[in-house]
C-alpha cells in the first residue's frame, strides 16, 4: 500500500519542484522567447497534474459507488428474502 501512495504522490511532487524551477528560471531569463518556452512548459506540467487527479477521482469513486451499490443490492435481497410479501410476489 506504501508503494501505491509514494507512486500517486511522486507525480505531484515531482511537478511543484519542476514549477518551482521554472518560475526561478523565468525570473532569471530576459528573452521573450525562452519565457514564452518556460510558461508552456509550466502550463504542460499542470495540465498533467490536472489530468491524473481527474483519473484519480474517477477511479476512486468508481470503487466507492460500486460498493455502495453491493450494499445496497445486497441488503435489499436480504430484506426482501425476510419478508413474506416478497415471497410471495415471487410465487
Amino acid at each position: 500500500m506504501n508503494r501505491i501512495k509514494n507512486w500517486i504522490l511522486d507525480l505531484y511532487t515531482v511537478s511543484i519542484s519542476e514549477l518551482k524551477y521554472l518560475t526561478q528560471i523565468k525570473k532569471e531569463t530576459e528573452s521573450k522567447k525562452e519565457k514564452y518556452r518556460i510558461n508552456q512548459l509550466m502550463y504542460f506540467n499542470v495540465m498533467v497534474m490536472l489530468i491524473f487527479s481527474v483519473l484519480l477521482l474517477l477511479s476512486v469513486s468508481y470503487i466507492l459507488l460500486s460498493f455502495i451499490s453491493l450494499v445496497l443490492i445486497s441488503c435489499m435481497y436480504y430484506n426482501c428474502a425476510n419478508d413474506d410479501a416478497c415471497k410471495s410476489n415471487a410465487k
